[in-house]
């Protein structure tokens, strides 16, 4: 089991070492990372701290929770700790680093009940500073880059093909359309221009964006006829 994991954490860190060559060799300079929280292991921390690379990723918690009456260590104790910054050391065997853990809030609608409610994050962060709310707000950038490709994925034409050349334009194509409704609300549906700028994507969905241009494409090619199948008897 440990030698499973030692394994996973340091195929991580190969993955991650070959990225930031990749990105190293396009010339692109690296500000802070924003990782995953399964990136949250002593081998990448090790490592981004080797590279001098600063870094916020959520805390993730292993193994099992304490027992009750027993008193709270480590990410434990530091979660029930008011909003503030907080020093943990992670190991793993022999093998140590210090991260800062920040204390963080944020209320959200419960989905069932509509009510407020009010949840604490933590994020392990390295060089990186600011406030608790500052990091989770910083954080949050993150998010952006994930509804990029969730967009992408909506928009995708969806193939049986294998040919790359043709799925690498239906790639394309999805990218092309998610450019464009970003384009439509910094010209067109925004309020104000640079910084002061107020976007309003409830004017225009991406899906409802999708659905127009798929009723003008039948509109253009759609001859009208039922879809036939043929059935060969098998």
């Amino acid at each position: 089991m440990t030698l499973t994991w030692v394994r996973r954490h340091e195929s991580t860190v190969t993955a991650l070492r070959r990225l930031l060559a990749r990105i190293r060799e396009l010339g692109l300079k690296i500000k802070r990372l924003l990782l995953d929280r399964a990136f949250f292991n002593v081998p990448v921390t090790e490592y981004l701290q080797g590279e001098n690379l600063p870094f916020l990723m959520p805390v993730m918690f292993r193994g099992r929770r304490p027992k009750k009456k027993k008193v709270n260590t480590g990410l434990h104790w530091i979660k029930r700790q008011k909003a503030g910054r907080y020093s943990h050391t992670l190991k793993n065997h022999k093998r140590t680093v210090t991260v800062w853990v920040y204390v963080s809030y944020r209320t959200h609608r419960n989905r069932k009940d509509r009510k407020r409610v009010q949840q604490k994050l933590l994020f392990a962060a390295w060089r990186v500073q600011g406030s608790p709310t500052e990091i989770r707000e910083r954080y949050r950038k993150r998010f952006g880059i994930e509804s990029s490709y969730r967009q992408l994925r909506q928009a995708r034409i969806y193939t049986c093909t294998r040919d790359p050349h043709l799925r690498l334009v239906f790639v394309a194509i999805a990218l092309i359309l998610r450019n464009l409704w970003v384009w439509i609300h910094a010209t067109h549906l925004a309020e104000g221009r640079g910084p002061t700028m107020t976007v309003h994507l409830e004017r225009l969905r991406f899906k409802q964006l999708l659905d127009w241009i798929a009723q003008a494409v039948v509109a253009v090619l759609h001859d009208g006829s039922m879809p036939c199948v043929l059935d060969d008897g098998t």
